[in-house]
Order: C-alpha cells, then sequence, then structure tokens
C-alpha cells in the first residue's frame, strides 16, 4: 500500500509538471481583450470609451504569414452626474472594425511577433517597418527582457530591458475561465510599477500592449464564442423586423416566440445582461412566472450563429 501511495503521489508531481509545461499561445482566433480608455483627469483619471481587440483571418507580408488584429469599438454610457464616467452596454455592442496590425508567434520556441499596421498608429512606433519580437515566454527568472514592449496607441517609445524577478504559476484575475497560466513579474520603467506578463494573454494592466500609468487598460478578457463571451457585433440584428415576434406582451406566467429562422438557443437576460437561468431551445410556452417584473432581454441564437434581441414586459 506505502508503495502504491508513493507511485501515486510521482504521478501527481508528473502531471502538475506537465501541466505548467503546456503552452498556452496568444494569438488565436476566437479571443477577447475587452478595453477602457482614461485620460489623464486629475487627481483621477475618468473613464472615456471602451473598445476590444480580436484575431481574425490571416494575411502574408513579406513572404510571412500573420494574424490580423482587429479593434471595435464598443458601445456604452456614462452613467453619472458629472461625466466622463463611460461604462459599456450589456451584452458589449460593437460599433465599427478596424484593422489595428499584423501577429505572427512562434510556439515551439513560444515566441510572439508584432507588425504595425501604419494608418492606426499615432506618433512613432519603434518597429517602423519591420516586424519586433513583442512577447518571449520562454525567458526565465534572472533573464533580460529582450523584447520591445511597444505602447503604440499614445504614441510614445517604450522600451524596458528589465530583469525577471520571478516565474510562477497563477489565474490573472480578468480571466473570465480564470486559466492557470505561466506568468513573468519584473518591475517596469517605473521602480514602482511591478508589471506581471500572463502566457497566452499578454499584460495583467493592459493586455496586449504594455502602457503607461493611464491609457488603455485590460477591463476583461474571455476565451470562446461570441455568445459565451457576451458580445454582439455590428452585423447582427436589435430590431423585431427580422420576424421574431414575443406573445403575449406584456407577460406574467409564459411566453411564446414566433421567429422564421430555426433556433439553436433561446435565453431570458435582465436588462443589465445578467442571466435569469432561463435558457431552452422550445419558443412555446417559455415560463417566466419566476421573474421580478420589469422589461426583459430575448436572446436567440440560430442555427447559423447569428444572435437576435428582443425584449418584453413582465408583469
Amino acid at each position: 500500500m506505502k508503495t502504491l501511495y508513493i507511485i501515486f503521489f510521482f504521478q501527481l508531481i508528473l502531471l502538475n509538471s506537465y501541466s505548467q509545461s503546456t503552452y498556452l499561445p496568444l494569438v488565436e482566433e476566437h479571443k477577447y481583450w475587452i478595453m477602457k480608455t482614461f485620460n489623464d483627469h486629475e487627481p483621477a483619471p475618468q473613464a472615456i470609451g471602451g473598445f476590444l481587440y480580436a484575431f481574425e483571418g490571416d494575411t502574408i507580408i513579406n513572404e510571412v504569414k500573420y494574424k490580423k488584429l482587429f479593434k471595435y469599438n464598443l458601445a456604452g454610457t456614462h452613467p453619472c452626474q458629472f461625466p466622463p464616467c463611460f461604462d459599456f452596454e450589456s451584452p458589449y455592442r460593437t460599433l465599427d472594425k478596424n484593422l489595428f496590425a499584423f501577429f505572427r508567434e512562434d510556439t515551439s520556441n513560444r515566441k510572439v511577433y508584432y507588425f504595425p499596421y501604419r494608418k492606426n498608429i499615432s506618433g512613432s512606433d519603434i518597429c517602423n517597418s519591420n516586424e519586433c519580437l513583442i512577447y518571449d515566454f520562454s525567458l526565465n527568472k534572472g533573464d533580460k527582457l529582450n523584447n520591445y514592449l511597444v505602447d503604440i496607441t499614445i504614441g510614445t517609445d517604450t522600451i524596458l530591458e528589465n530583469t525577471i524577478d520571478s516565474i510562477f504559476y497563477g489565474f490573472c484575475g480578468k480571466d473570465q475561465l480564470k486559466t492557470n497560466r505561466r506568468v513573468m513579474s519584473y518591475y517596469g520603467k517605473y521602480p514602482f510599477l511591478h508589471c506581471e506578463i500572463y502566457e497566452g494573454l499578454g499584460y495583467f494592466e493592459s493586455g496586449l500592449f504594455v502602457k503607461s500609468l493611464i491609457g488603455d487598460l485590460l477591463y476583461s478578457y474571455c476565451e470562446g464564442s461570441l455568445t459565451e463571451c457576451n458580445i454582439i457585433t455590428a452585423n447582427y440584428n436589435f430590431d423585431v423586423e427580422n420576424g421574431l415576434k414575443v406573445y403575449p406582451n406584456p407577460a406574467n406566467e409564459f411566453i411564446n416566440i414566433n421567429f422564421l429562422n430555426p433556433i439553436a438557443n433561446i435565453e431570458i437576460l435582465e436588462l443589465d445582461g445578467r442571466k435569469t437561468g432561463i435558457e431552452t431551445n422550445s419558443p412555446l410556452n417559455i415560463r417566466v412566472s419566476r421573474l421580478v417584473s420589469g422589461l426583459k432581454v430575448i436572446k436567440i441564437v440560430d442555427k447559423k450563429g447569428k444572435v437576435y434581441i428582443g425584449k418584453f414586459l413582465k408583469l
């Protein structure tokens, strides 16, 4: 029996070692960095807008294959007496789409390369017209950061050549999946600015790109489908002219839905996007009696993956 315990113990060690050595790629589709933009207001910065980064599609530059990084501005409001105090709509709703940069990744050597898209970069860019090494996840404690860490959105050159003081595995608090990641920790340009770079995600404070103390900061990070990440893109439908009809409306006990397309999923949400626990694939006799009174959101995903939004009043 003692021998079995010893074997089991070493198996756990090997399993943990394997999980910690498995590389988590950064440059992949179906990954979303939700960002908030802050001004330099004194005594505290104010949120003035928001957007998301996402990789979509490939392109060839100088015979090298890159993944395209897009920037989507997100809808929101300023729910305060003295704006700006930007907050996102729920679900996140994209307003437009702009090509922002190009990335490629050498997964065998755990390196990520960045190639600027000049039209979207204000000010100078230390990469100029060539690619630069923006992440090197192969580094260990005591190694110097040999990558160029670029702040491209406020137009300043930021080159941090600092020593990694620790390597550990942990969860990024802004990662919705709470994935256990390898983390490189170091002190940045300012002695009091401690930085953490998460494998497969980027900077804890600022996502894909290193930032100053203000500017574009990471609000949330999600991997999965648009529906799983609570995102509605600009080409989705928000009106009822697509054939979506809810009856009775207002409703107290049940609702029924008439819809032209084959339905994959129906979900009832609160107006602020919170889940109610009501989810089905049947449009008939959806029980809503346990919901509190007020306006509710109906989120429908058809069998092609397209999302439609409707509303009804719960009595």
